[in-house]
């Protein structure tokens, strides 16, 4: 239908600002644990620093780490 009427409109205003909203939500549920568990730490006498995700359980490397990386 798009090439019998190219300028008719497809979506109103309030569901496209519907969809632009549940994409922010969306996205800021998802990088919440980045922001809840991300630590910083600098080696002794280095200028390297290392970010990382310090999880409540102790855990890292599995899942949840390569999940947060995707996000």
């Amino acid at each position: 239908m798009a090439i019998i009427h190219p300028l008719k409109p497809r979506m109103g205003a309030g569901l496209v600002l519907t969809v632009i909203v549940a994409i922010w939500v969306v996205s800021v549920a998802v990088a919440i644990p980045n922001l809840l568990y991300a630590e910083i730490f600098t080696y002794n006498g280095t200028d390297i620093t290392v970010c990382y995700l310090k999880w409540p359980d102790g855990e890292s490397g599995g899942p949840s780490d390569f999940a947060s990386v995707l996000s």
